[in-house]
């Protein structure tokens, strides 16, 4: 197992680090920022590294349930990565993986209907082919950023 310094355990560490700083108590939720209680972000919702908190620890609850609250759309189905400013120009549409994320992480928190309602609006933003854009415009649907595209060698 790495060690950090010659000490204890890389991942024992970062462990203690994220619950240490990265959980605001004030938000009951783990945060973008370091002791910032700003902020979740949308890849929090997946209650942290696999493994790192079991799906029924209160503070794995507490983050999914702030990511559906401060980082979704209007009508609560489409996510965004995080709402504080980053100095970009312009504005981003709601991010399609997060918005699976946070439908994974609703079930295994045991909000099927919240999981299933979330799921059912992405199943309908697929393309004529089936693939997803990166982004989504959240008010007319229009598939925005990056799509998947197969390798150079796929045939």
């Amino acid at each position: 197992m790495a060690t950090r310094n010659g000490g204890e355990p890389r991942e024992a560490w970062l462990r203690d680090e994220i619950l240490s700083h990265g959980w605001s108590e004030l938000k009951q939720s783990f945060v973008q920022v370091y002791d910032d209680p700003g902020d979740p972000r949308c890849g929090r919702a997946r209650g942290g590294p696999e493994g790192f908190l079991p799906w029924d620890d209160p503070r794995t609850i507490g983050t999914v349930r702030a990511v559906a609250r401060e980082l979704t759309t209007g009508d609560g189905e489409l996510v965004v990565r995080y709402r504080s400013p980053d100095g970009l120009l312009g504005e981003e549409g709601a991010f399609s993986i997060c918005t699976f994320w946070l439908a994974e992480s609703l079930l295994r928190i045991g909000d099927r209907k919240g999981a299933e309602r979330i799921f059912r609006r992405m199943m309908n933003q697929a393309n004529h082919l089936g693939l997803y854009s990166e982004e989504i415009d959240p008010a007319s649907g229009v598939a925005l950023g990056n799509f998947p595209r197969p390798s150079p060698t796929w045939r």
